[in-house]
């Protein structure tokens, strides 16, 4: 197993000379603004600052 990730894509040559390339993988989930980010860290550290610094 890498410890690098190894994408694979699908490539679609059109017509028009345009090139798509999709990642074939499925997306992580994630969350959908920053502020959800920083709410989940600050709910999972709750031993830090907001500059990351323990307090």
């Amino acid at each position: 197993m890498s410890d690098f990730w190894t994408p694979e894509f699908n490539i679609t040559h059109r017509p028009d000379g345009t090139i798509l390339m999709a990642n074939a993988d499925p997306l992580m989930g994630y969350l959908p603004t920053l502020a959800d980010y920083l709410d989940k860290w600050a709910a999972d550290t709750p031993e830090y600052d907001f500059s990351g610094m323990p307090r």
